[in-house]
């Protein structure tokens, strides 16, 4: 039991006296009016997605938070209000037991609801600093255990309020990190990134509306195959593989989105290619990450394997999930 528990512990506490009081109507439409402005707000900010997108973090994960916050108030008091007044002849009557004892357990149903969701959007890594909290907290695991995560919700949350456009990884709270191991000295990483580099690719994908430019990183596996994320060429209308300083139209030929990858025929291509291996490499395995973070510049960053996992996890697009090998 950690400090999250206890705040739910006291939550729950406060819950079930208040429902009692308020009786079974009261809660019972305030829960019902809160789902409706939660789930109103929720659209509107998908339909909003475009200029949300323009302000910089964490203000648009401010705004967007305040914005769902204020749905969820004002509909909880406007569902309480008519379920109040509704409950005004029950008080004076000999249902009145039953009516607290109604209110209770739906008072409670609404700390449940909250940890759930909690439990759900920290699964999605929308606030991985607070991840480890939700890890040792036994209220949000029993919930998560006896409740399917609201991947599709926490997906959405995530694509509108996280500082990054990828995917969420985990369906479910991440498990515990592996011990580090020791990073490759320069010398190693240097060698590690020269063999690899020849290979290494910027991808740059553009669909029909404005601005829906993406760019990502990609390896070639054959002279003229590419490999990248399907997220980065998800409804593309038109790809580009950029290489040795030359840039190449590409198609898409293959597509998973719950693995989270794609494979590009660039045609005009002569690259060296990558060998892939079958078997997952042993922990302490010196490694070297390239890429295009951000779009930005090549960047060539030390790595060395720490664990491999085999993880239930949600396709590109937050819904649905598929068991996954994860170095």
């Amino acid at each position: 039991m950690n400090v999250l528990d206890i705040g739910v512990l006291l939550l729950l506490l406060l819950s079930l006296v208040a429902g009692a009081r308020a009786g079974f109507l009261g809660p019972v439409l305030g829960l019902a009016g809160a789902v409706v402005g939660f789930a109103a707000a929720l659209l509107l900010a998908t339909l909003l997605r475009g200029s949300l997108a323009q302000i910089e973090q964490p203000l648009r994960a401010l705004v967007t938070l305040m914005g769902l916050g204020a749905a969820v108030i004002m509909g909880e008091a406007t569902g309480a209000a008519i379920g109040a007044t509704m409950s005004r002849g029950i008080r004076c009557s000999p249902f009145r037991p039953l009516d607290a004892l109604g209110g209770a357990v739906v008072g409670a149903a609404h700390v449940v609801l909250l940890v759930w969701l909690l439990g759900g959007i920290l699964a999605a890594g929308m606030a991985p600093s607070l991840a480890p909290l939700a890890r040792e907290s036994v209220a949000v695991r029993l919930t998560t255990e006896a409740f399917p995560p609201p991947m599709a919700l926490a997906g959405r949350l995530l694509t509108l309020l996280a500082s990054t456009d990828l995917p969420p990884l985990f369906a479910g709270l991440e498990p515990p990190p592996a011990e580090p191991v020791d990073l490759p000295p320069d010398a190693e990483t240097r060698a590690l990134a020269e063999s690899a580099l020849a290979s290494t690719a910027r991808i740059t994908s553009s669909g029909c509306g404005a601005g829906s430019l993406s760019v990502g990183s990609g390896f070639f596996v054959t002279a003229t195959h590419a490999i990248t994320n399907a997220h980065v060429v998800a409804g593309s209308t038109d790809t580009t593989v950029s290489i040795g300083g030359a840039t190449f139209a590409a198609v898409v030929v293959a597509f998973d989105d719950e693995a989270d990858l794609a494979l590009l025929h660039v045609p005009d291509a002569q690259a060296p290619a990558l060998q892939l291996t079958t078997e997952p490499p042993a922990r302490g395995t010196a490694s070297v990450a390239l890429g295009y973070p951000g779009g930005g510049d090549l960047t060539v960053t030390a790595a060395a394997v720490t664990a491999t996992y085999q993880i239930n996890g949600p396709n590109i697009y937050g819904a649905g999930t598929s068991q996954r090998s994860v170095v």
